[in-house]
C-alpha cells in the first residue's frame, strides 16, 4: 500500500473527524468512512490501523485544532485575557463548528465506562486544552493583568467547563442567538478577571 502524504492524511483526518462527529464511533461504519474520505478500506487500515485507530487520530486532530485556535487568538492580542475572551466569542461566530458539541465530551459520554482507549484519548485532549487555558492565565499573571492570588487551575477548569457547555448547548436547533449571548456572558466573565489599575 502507498503511504499517505502529509496533505492526504490531513484531508482524511478532517473528513473522518466530520463523520465521527456526526454519527459517533459506533454509528460510523467503515463504508461511511470510505465515502467521507474517498479511501479504499485497505488504505484506511494502512493509514490508521483500525476504525478505533482512525477515531483516536481524529480526536487528536480535534484537540490540535482547538489548541491552534487558542494560540492564534492569544497571538492576535497583547492581552492573554483578551485572547481567551476572543476565543470564546469566536465559537458563536463559527456556525459550522459551534453547532456541534465538543468532540471530547461526546466521546466521554459515549465511552466513559466502556472503551478505555477512547476514554483515555478524550481525557488527554481535555487535559491539554485545560493546560493551555491555564498557560494563558499564568501569562496574564506575569503581566500583572490578573491577580497573583488567582487559583489558575480552578479558573482554567471553570472556563473550560463553560466552553464545553456552550458547545453542547449550540447543538440545539435554532440556538444561534442564545449561543451568541452566552458566549458574550462567558467572555465577560473572563474579562472580569482583569485587575482594575490602581
Amino acid at each position: 500500500m502507498v503511504k499517505l502524504t502529509t496533505h492526504d492524511r490531513a484531508a482524511a483526518l478532517a473528513a473522518g473527524l466530520d463523520a465521527f462527529w456526526q454519527w459517533g464511533f459506533h454509528g460510523t461504519s467503515m463504508k461511511d468512512l470510505e465515502r467521507a474520505t474517498g479511501m479504499h478500506p485497505g488504505s484506511i487500515y494502512t493509514a490508521f490501523g483500525s476504525k478505533r485507530g482512525f477515531y483516536v487520530a481524529a480526536l487528536d486532530r480535534y484537540t490540535e485544532d482547538v489548541l491552534a485556535d487558542l494560540r492564534r487568538h492569544a497571538s492576535e492580542t497583547a492581552s492573554p485575557i483578551e485572547g481567551l475572551a476572543g476565543f470564546v466569542e469566536a465559537i458563536a461566530q463559527d456556525e459550522d463548528r459551534s453547532a456541534r458539541s465538543c468532540m471530547l465530551v461526546k466521546t466521554l459520554l459515549e465511552h466513559g465506562e466502556g472503551d478505555e482507549t477512547l476514554r483515555r484519548s478524550a481525557e488527554s485532549g481535555i487535559a491539554a486544552i485545560e493546560t493551555e487555558i491555564g498557560n494563558n492565565l499564568r501569562r496574564a499573571q506575569q503581566r500583572g493583568e490578573v491577580s497573583a492570588s488567582l487559583e489558575v487551575e480552578h479558573a482554567a477548569r471553570r472556563i473550560q467547563l463553560n466552553i464545553m457547555g456552550l458547545r453542547s448547548f449550540a447543538c440545539r436547533p435554532g440556538a444561534n442567538e442564545s449561543v451568541a449571548l452566552m458566549a458574550q456572558d462567558i467572555a465577560s466573565e473572563i474579562r472580569k478577571l482583569k485587575q482594575v489599575p490602581s
